[in-house]
């Protein structure tokens, strides 16, 4: 018969609140979903008080109709064994049959129950369980999760009560399953995004809350700027900014203009682990909730600092063609040069050596040094700028000294008496002969930058075909003269 017959309140109603929501709490933070069953059921046995025993199986989705193992802390480890990978089907025992239709199913003596067969049966009976009541665990959806089974040690039907409580501890594994369900979700789509914010090495990513800590640092924020997020978690953003813009209190202010105007966007220096600083670029949002109401931000930047060396130096090529165009005299197309690219570089000298033919006497033909004007001084010996030097741009190959005392100690010495530290000299050819060189040069050791190199080479460039387009309009003119007359 699988009609409950009544009784009194089973010990399992008034134990079940409290195992719920033990339950539900364990899986909320993490517990394996088995684990927290087995303390629940446990709960519930020994609330019983007459020797029943709980059992829970999961619907096994990657092996068709059929049940495996989820929770049964006190039933012989063969038994389990053998409720492992169940068939779902109205001859496989209360369980497999609550599975296949969908209902309770109430078997009152296991030994004479046509849906206990074979070794199950008689696996049961030895282990002296004699009445097995069985409820399906049903998803909000009405999907089918797995099962739920109430042993007892005697043969008889369920009681209302207990009948009850099997259908209330049901419902509870079925709202375990769900929650954990939905946690391990949320957890592989936070990694999901975890991965695709990861995979942003250019970009800064930056998640704070509404004081301004930091809760989410990714990948590209360790890359850019050199901190882990584990060394970030709960720190603010003020070891980011320059002094300058901390005085300014431009942390606090970047969050409040992000709430009133929506977004913040920025372009300024920003500071590294190691001190360096770098030009970022980027925006700061505010996180809101469906109600409009401000929980955190998130902060996006970008390393520019490149890019915006490439702006300035292409600004500068632009201004600095444009002081070249109107002039027609050799030696002001040379002080122009070394008046706009010495303060550029910031360098303490700055000039142009035109070398005699026979390449043994050189003059510079515009020489800036600190606090002068462009001077001009003939007649020095190529000695005097190092040999080692002079013979690497015969080659035509740009010279980058980045620390001159590196060089042989007489080509340092020669450098140095003219106060220089370090030197980038660009080779001027003419047919295949070292010409003229174009030299940039710092008091101190000096890391030059590709772009730094750039920019000096593409100057020379410039000045160099602008010369020797006035060159050639000076010998047009004079074979002009020549022929009037």
């Amino acid at each position: 018969m699988d009609d409950p017959s009544p009784a009194e309140p089973h010990p399992l109603l008034r134990s079940l609140l409290e195992a719920e929501r033990q339950v539900l709490a364990r899986v909320a933070v993490g517990i394996p979903l088995s684990d927290a069953l087995d303390e629940m059921i446990l709960a519930l046995e020994r609330a019983s008080g007459d020797g029943a025993k709980v059992e829970v199986l999961f619907v096994d989705e990657n092996a068709g109709r059929r049940l495996r193992y989820g929770a049964a802390p006190s039933l012989a480890p063969e038994y389990i064994a053998m409720l492992h990978q169940m068939a779902v089907g109205p001859a496989a025992g209360s369980a497999g049959a609550a599975a296949h239709g969908r209902v309770p199913v109430y078997a009152e003596d296991i030994a004479d129950d046509g849906r206990w067969t074979g070794p199950l049966r008689a696996m049961a009976l030895s282990r002296g369980l004699r009445a097995c009541w069985s409820s399906p665990v049903l998803g909000a959806d009405d999907r089918l999760l797995g099962t739920c089974s109430l042993y007892h040690p005697e043969p008889r039907a369920p009681r209302a009560a207990e009948a009850q409580a099997l259908a209330a501890v049901s419902r509870t594994v079925a709202l375990a399953m769900e929650r954990h369900d939905s946690a391990r979700t949320l957890s592989a789509v936070e990694a999901r995004h975890r991965q695709i914010l990861d995979s942003a090495v250019d970009y800064v990513i930056i998640s704070l809350d509404l004081s301004g800590r930091v809760t989410r640092w990714n990948e590209g924020a360790h890359r850019i700027l050199g901190w882990t997020e584990a060394e970030m978690l709960g720190q603010t953003l003020h070891r980011l900014f320059t002094p300058e813009d901390l005085r300014a209190q431009r942390v606090e202010l970047e969050m409040a203009f992000a709430i009133s105007e929506g977004q913040a966007s920025h372009e300024n220096w920003r500071v590294r682990r190691d001190g360096s600083l770098f030009w970022a670029s980027g925006q700061m949002t505010p996180l809101k909730d469906d109600k409009g109401t401000v929980l955190g931000f998130v902060k996006i930047l970008r390393d520019r600092t490149r890019q915006r060396a490439a702006d300035l130096r292409q600004a500068f090529l632009l201004s600095f063609s444009d002081r070249l165009r109107p002039l027609t005299d050799s030696e002001a197309v040379l002080g122009a040069a070394v008046q706009a690219l010495g303060p550029q570089m910031q360098a303490r000298r700055c000039g142009y050596l035109r070398f005699s033919e026979d390449g043994r006497t050189a003059t510079l033909e515009a020489d800036q040094g600190p606090g002068s004007g462009v001077s001009r001084q003939p007649g020095l010996r190529v000695e005097v700028f190092g040999s080692e030097n002079i013979a690497r741009l015969r080659t035509g190959v740009t010279t980058v000294y980045d620390d001159v005392s590196t060089l042989s100690r007489d080509c340092a010495r020669a450098l140095q008496r003219h106060g220089v530290g370090a030197i980038v000299a660009v080779p001027l050819l003419k047919d295949r002969r070292l010409a003229a060189a174009l030299y940039v040069a710092h008091a101190q050791a000096h890391r030059w930058t590709p772009e730094e190199v750039t920019l000096i080479e593409e100057v020379a460039a410039r000045t160099w075909m602008l010369q020797s387009g006035l060159a050639r309009r000076r010998r047009c003119a004079r074979r002009a003269m020549r022929w009037r007359r």
